[in-house]
């Protein structure tokens, strides 16, 4: 081979080689902004959706309508996921309305639980025993009405009257 078409060849697959770098970049520029696209597509995606189940969590949770209820409900909630083992990303992440729903479900259960574990702990007052005789084991004395009533069911006709009277 001659010098000179040695020299060509090479300046030809050298000018090949650096247009395929351009092309290259160039490709690869075009998936970086198609991917940057994605990206942009999918947080709008995902505000929207976010938004969505926003507006439906009342629907689903009508407690929570009520603003106060769902300030201090969603603090325990979270409060709640994060000693049941939750990450902070993994509650910042709960974005479907339903499993909200779910989590506070456990958490109003667990809150259940607890409180009756509570109540079968705490002891209970006894009560006392009354000696034969003593004041509160004395019968209550009853109304003149109901007197003449109980009167009236010894048979005796006088007592009947005076029920009579009583009822008038």
């Amino acid at each position: 081979m001659d010098p000179q078409q040695a020299a060509k060849a090479e300046r030809q697959w050298r000018a090949q080689q650096d247009q395929r770098k351009e092309q290259i970049e160039a490709v690869k520029a075009e998936q970086q902004r198609m991917q940057a696209m994605q990206q942009q597509q999918m947080a709008q995606y995902q505000e929207q959706y976010i938004a969505q189940q926003r507006e439906v969590l009342p629907d689903i949770i009508p407690e929570w309508r009520d603003t106060k209820v769902r300030q201090r409900e969603t603090g325990e909630l979270r409060n709640f996921l994060l000693q049941e083992g939750f990450s902070a990303e993994d509650i910042s992440g709960l974005a479907n309305a339903t499993l909200v729903k779910l989590a506070r479900k456990a958490m109003l259960y667990d809150q259940g639980q607890t409180r009756a574990t509570q109540a079968k702990a705490k002891p209970k007052p006894k009560s006392k025993t009354l000696k034969a005789g003593s004041r509160g084991s004395q019968p209550k004395p009853k109304g003149a009405r109901v007197q003449a009533l109980q009167r009236a069911q010894s048979g005796r006709v006088s007592d009947a009257a005076a029920a009579i009277k009583n009822l008038l």
